[in-house]
């Protein structure tokens, strides 16, 4: 979802939503994985993935780590070991 009416990368417009709309940011680059071998390459785009949506699914639960694994559809556990490896940091009390 994009706050630009008018995205240039094509990206779906909701005035009014659930969740709060987000500048529209270009896809990843090919240039960050070229030349690498397929399982290489994917793992690049798993961790950039795992990372955003733990960012946006905390960030939507203000921060409560049970909270964000609810809103993500994950196990509790899985959530935790995903954060804990890409060293994503919580906003403290």
């Amino acid at each position: 979802m994009c706050i630009e009416p008018q995205c240039p990368e094509g990206h779906e417009y909701r005035r009014y939503s659930a969740f709060p709309p987000r500048k529209c940011k270009p896809p990843a680059t090919p240039s960050d994985w070229a030349g690498r071998r397929y399982h290489e390459a994917r793992q690049i785009v798993l961790d950039r993935f795992e990372v955003e949506f733990a960012k946006d699914a905390l960030s939507r639960a203000n921060g409560v780590m049970l909270r964000a694994a609810e809103l993500a559809g994950m196990a509790r556990s899985s959530f935790y070991r995903m954060v804990e490896k890409h060293g994503i940091r919580t906003p403290e009390a």
